[in-house]
């Protein structure tokens, strides 16, 4: 506990020193060491324009300094999973994913695929950095797949009664197309939770999510597609009851982190014709990936822990 509260205590030193320094006054030098990683201020500078760049923000020095926090932990959670990445020699990553994520920044920044490295270049950004930011994010999911997989055992028997239940309603079946962003809790967890809601009327969802979630889906823009309402938690499915299409939920609070939603779509389906096996490789398929989320959570907690972090 003392070691965490050093290192945040580090941080906030570090953060007031650096707040009022421009682009143009830095010198390439090291900030930080996250064991064996280095972090230099010129990462800082590039992770910031690329966080302004992905939510097509002016480079000014206000929008610089409100992002410079979010940028080095961003960068220090980077390094910790870039670490745990290379400790098992972890290779492989989904491509298609890989891909759609490339795809849907094209996309936002009005852009095509193939030009995406060049609008980088322009806007000095390394594209390079950004591609082994998002590669890495996606070993270390194939890599709590790996560690966990033995573990993701599903109770037949709940599975058994959620199908139940879908053939028992008699009404229309509700699926939601949500996103999320997911935020550790922290002993100033309030303020973070307003400034993501602040992010959010400012610059959108997507933006707020790519900047705060600790979620794997961040790097899809914090979407995580659609969830029949039989499938989800009492705690998720009483908040979404709550707001319409478009909209954002309250806080929800999981084991160790908070959870925002929205809903992007709504689609409500007849409760006729229902293929029992798809219903039930969804409800499989969705269990396993929350019990994934909370393993990924838990190990990057643990390693957040141990790890030494020093500022120089």
């Amino acid at each position: 506990m003392k070691f965490k509260l050093l290192k945040i205590l580090l941080l906030l030193i570090f953060l007031v020193f650096f707040q009022n320094i421009s682009f143009a006054a830095l010198k390439n030098s090291i900030v930080a060491k996250v064991g064996n990683e280095i972090i230099t201020s010129l990462d800082i500078q590039n992770e910031i324009k690329t966080i302004l760049i992905l939510g097509n923000k002016n480079i000014n020095q206000k929008n610089i300094n409100d992002t410079k926090a979010i940028a080095l932990k961003s960068l220090i959670r980077d390094s910790i999973k870039k670490i745990e990445v290379e400790k098992f020699n972890v290779k492989e990553f989904n491509q298609k994913a890989f891909d759609n994520y490339l795809l849907n920044v094209s996309k936002n920044l009005n852009t095509n695929k193939s030009d995406l490295k060049n609008y980088f270049e322009k806007n000095n950004i390394s594209y390079k950095k950004f591609v082994k930011k998002i590669q890495t994010e996606l070993m270390w999911n194939s890599l709590i797949f790996k560690i966990y997989r033995n573990q993701l055992n599903i109770n037949p028997v709940e599975v058994e009664n959620e199908i139940k239940q879908t053939i028992n309603k008699k009404n229309n079946i509700i699926e939601y197309k949500l996103s999320e962003i997911e935020i550790p809790i922290t002993k100033d967890i309030q303020k973070i939770i307003n400034q993501v809601y602040d992010s959010i009327d400012k610059e959108g969802f997507k933006n707020a999510a790519k900047k705060f979630s600790v979620s794997t889906s961040s790097i899809n823009n914090g979407e995580i597609g659609w969830i029949s309402e039989n499938t989800l938690s009492k705690n998720y499915l009483n908040e979404l009851k709550k707001i319409k299409e478009g909209g954002v939920s309250r806080p929800i609070k999981i084991v160790d982190s908070v959870v925002i939603l929205k809903i992007d779509n709504i689609k409500t389906t007849a409760n006729v014709n229902i293929n029992l096996n798809k219903i039930k490789d969804r409800i499989i398929n969705q269990k396993k990936e929350e019990k994934l989320k909370l393993f990924s959570r838990s190990h990057f907690s643990n390693l957040e822990n141990s790890i030494l972090i020093e500022f120089q």
